[in-house]
């Protein structure tokens, strides 16, 4: 698939149409790629969701292929000759066996002519199906469990279904999210929320081409081992013994429904959804038929569903334990088994562009709407300054947890109240915190506009931080701060930071230790989000489906008359850039070696910031000087990308790369000179204007959902651009030279005093 600006859409088809039908298969690069697969591989070894997975389906597929793993396995991949994967690529790549989707800015007829054009001379021939070994019926329960170099304990649950186009999928998939597929479902508020079994839990409904899975999986408290699985079958038991309320029903076919909306924000959302319908039901207007099903399921068709397919006899289980913390996982058994207006108001512009306004409300909260009346959703953001900015080491983590109990709890809204309205306005709430601000989001169909306002206000200025709910989200970002050590390149990243920024609390980890968290009290808590809670050093910004005029009577409304605490400005001593190497090796047992390495960095308001931003596109990205040199020509590495992260104060600039041990002294040289190479040989014009494109074409590509220009517009307008950056910054992009992008590299490339994290073996 190609995402790209509609001018060069004959260029786009005519490398689809070379890359369907005319690759060579070069030995030399095959040799190239095969290293980097068999990296990849390794890697996913690392990751216990993937490795439970994998080993879920090879349990529940005996026979048929969903139960090897899609990438191969090291054996298989290093026997692929060219012979083999180009004899694999001609037999298969075939035009009766391909289907091309197009969704964007184009002449309908001039695209099917142009398809026709380039598509059209290559000649069928038979396919065939392929030899497909299908799955015996399982009358039996299996299960496995397997000690694993991991901190965490990982479950997953299944149960063979049928395939896609099936009359019965439409009523599985209602399951799944009664069951485990929203906030307010019964795994999530029972055994999550009420039994504080696990930090995370879901279910959903895998249907492919061919029969699939219904899985549950789950993350476990490490003290609630032995519990969950009778736990999970209470709530399989209740879903084939009782029914669901109408009203939770309604509410999930709502959320089912509303995702078309969301799906259609986007170009690519939309040509994807036509191809899944296309390749899997052979119509790709399916879900017409599919959501015409949907709304005829009935919550008795629900039970029979669920009595149908979550059997015993046909579960398969498998858990994943600390090798060196046994872990007692009981058997597979059923044993347990409105905002009110306050008259007209005349609200003075403080700055506009386009179809962007901004006003500022009586108690200084700054307010942009932005009208877009495509489709009838609504996304609401609200940011503000504060975040890890305001932490300290001893509380470090501290901004994470306040962010994680705000949408846990208001003072007339429990959290399961919540997220019945959240499914009710068929949208979702995201609570975030960042190094320099802290954000609330909303999206909603806008039907639903009053319910959303009424919960996004009472969010911001009520949120309870219940004892009960402090105590549970403790326990959960405990969890995840001993999962991190799973993740060696989390581990890598945090030994930068730390190394980076001494003194400075970007140095500091962002879900805190289990010291602070442990001795955070409520009290504490409210402080601090008092803190945030500055009208001045807020925005609340609007996109979608609305009219401005009533949509700001609403805000003023709601938001329009609290105070807040008048913060003063947050001077922080920086550290200043380090003046030698400074290098940190941590010992793990994975099979990957993970690096970063890195320089401080600038500030949100240096214009610095545009070069630095295409030099790093420049080095990573599949076109990128790292990722051609490093990983395609000499194989050292299966991930490799560059990032920059300003701040009000100075940032950092990153190198990573996930790499054999072996190569690991290549891998870390191979960069430098990469980066040598920025700063001392010219840059093509080529490079240049590539990596230009490339930063504005993704760019515009996010543009195409509410949300994120409701993100932007924000952010913005918190860290001091005006309303037309949001149409400046690609021509800000799009005038940088190669020039000014060497400049930038000589400058924040300290080449004899970076600072470098290494996680090894």
């Amino acid at each position: 698939y190609i995402n790209l600006a509609s001018r060069h859409l004959e260029e786009g088809l005519t490398m689809l149409k070379e890359m369907a039908f005319d690759a060579t298969i070069d030995p030399v690069e095959l040799d190239r790629e095969r290293e980097v697969v068999l990296e990849e591989i390794r890697r996913g070894k690392d990751n216990p969701h993937n490795v439970l997975d994998e080993d879920l389906f090879a349990l529940a597929f005996k026979k048929h292929p969903y139960g090897r793993p899609v990438i191969g396995s090291c054996a298989t991949v290093r026997s692929f000759g060219r012979e083999t994967v180009f004899g694999f690529y001609k037999r298969w790549y075939a035009p009766n066996n391909m289907v091309v989707a197009i969704c964007g800015d184009l002449d309908v007829e001039k695209t099917r002519a142009l398809v026709e054009k380039l598509f059209g001379s290559e000649k069928e021939f038979p396919v065939g199906k392929p030899a497909i070994s299908p799955e015996p019926p399982q009358k039996t329960p299996r299960s496995g469990k397997k000690g694993a170099p991991f901190e965490g304990t990982y479950l997953a649950l299944g149960f063979p279904i049928p395939e896609f186009a099936h009359p019965d999928i439409p009523a599985l998939d209602l399951l799944a999210s009664l069951l485990g597929g929203t906030p307010s479902s019964r795994l999530e508020q029972i055994v999550k929320e009420k039994k504080g079994l696990v930090t995370s839990i879901h279910a959903q409904s895998y249907t492919p081409v061919y029969p699939g899975l219904f899985q549950i999986g789950a993350v476990v408290r490490s003290d609630k081992t032995s519990e969950i699985v009778p736990a999970i079958w209470e709530e399989i038991d209740f879903s084939s013994s009782r029914l669901f309320p109408e009203e939770a029903i309604d509410r999930v076919k709502t959320g089912i429904a509303s995702r078309i909306y969301y799906d259609k924000e986007t170009c690519e959302g939309t040509a994807r959804k036509w191809m899944i319908y296309e390749m899997t039901a052979g119509d790709y207007r399916y879900e017409e038929k599919y959501l015409r099903a949907i709304d005829a399921v009935t919550s008795k068709q629900i039970r029979e569903i669920a009595k149908k397919y979550l059997s015993l006899g046909t579960a398969s289980m498998v858990a994943l334990v600390p090798k060196d913390k046994p872990a007692r996982i009981a058997p597979l058994s059923k044993t347990s088994a409105g905002a009110t207006g306050r008259g007209k108001k005349q609200f003075k512009p403080l700055s506009t562009h386009k179809e962007s306004i901004c006003f500022r409300l009586a108690n200084g909260l700054r307010v942009i709407l932005r009208p877009n009346r495509r489709l009838p959703l609504l996304s609401l953001r609200l940011a503000g300054l504060g975040g890890q900015r305001l932490e300290k080491r001893q509380n470090c983590g501290i901004s994470h947890l306040m962010a994680d109990l705000i949408e846990k709890g208001t003072e007339t809204k429990d959290v399961a109240k919540i997220a019945a309205i959240v499914e009710e306005m068929a949208g979702g709430i995201d609570v975030s915190t960042g190094r320099n601000s802290w954000n609330v989001g909303l999206t909603c169909v806008s039907q639903k506009t009053l319910l959303a306002l009424d919960l996004f206000s009472d969010l911001i200025l009520n949120p309870s931080f219940r004892e009960k709910e402090l105590k549970k989200e403790r326990k959960n970002t405990l969890e995840a701060i001993k999962n991190q050590e799973d993740s060696p390149a989390y581990v890598a990243f945090q030994k930068f930071h730390e190394l980076l920024f001494p003194h400075h609390p970007t140095g500091l980890p962002m879900l805190g230790t289990r010291q602070t968290i442990s001795s955070l009290k409520r009290e504490e808590i409210l402080r601090h989000y008092r803190r945030h809670l500055d009208p001045r050093s807020m925005v609340v910004t609007a996109v979608g489906d609305f009219d401005s005029d009533s949509f700001l009577e609403m805000i003023d409304a709601s938001l329009g008359s609290f105070q807040g605490l008048k913060a003063a400005p947050l001077r922080l001593k920086t550290d200043p850039p380090p003046r030698t190497i400074r290098r940190a090796d941590i010992i793990k047992n994975k099979q990957q070696a993970h690096i970063v390495l890195g320089f401080m960095g600038t500030t949100l308001s240096n214009p610095d910031r545009y070069p630095l931003d295409v030099m790093i596109h420049l080095l990573s990205g599949m076109g990128g000087r790292l990722f051609l040199e490093l990983r395609d020509k000499e194989s050292l590495a299966y991930s490799i990308s560059a990032s920059a992260v300003e701040g009000i104060d100075r940032g950092f600039i990153s190198v990573y790369m996930g790499s054999e041990p072996g190569k690991l002294d290549r891998g870390i040289s191979g960069i430098l000179r990469e980066l040598r190479r920025v700063q001392e040989e010219p840059i093509t014009d080529r490079e240049i204007e590539q990596a230009k494109q490339y930063v504005i074409g993704n760019y515009r590509m996010d543009l195409q959902k509410n949300s994120a220009v409701a993100s932007i517009l924000s952010m913005n307008e918190l860290y001091g651009y005006p309303l037309s950056e949001i149409d400046d910054f690609p021509k800000k992009i799009g005038a940088i030279t190669k020039e000014e992008v060497q400049a930038a590299a000589k400058k924040y490339f300290r080449l004899d005093a970076y600072t470098l994290a290494v996680v090894r073996p």
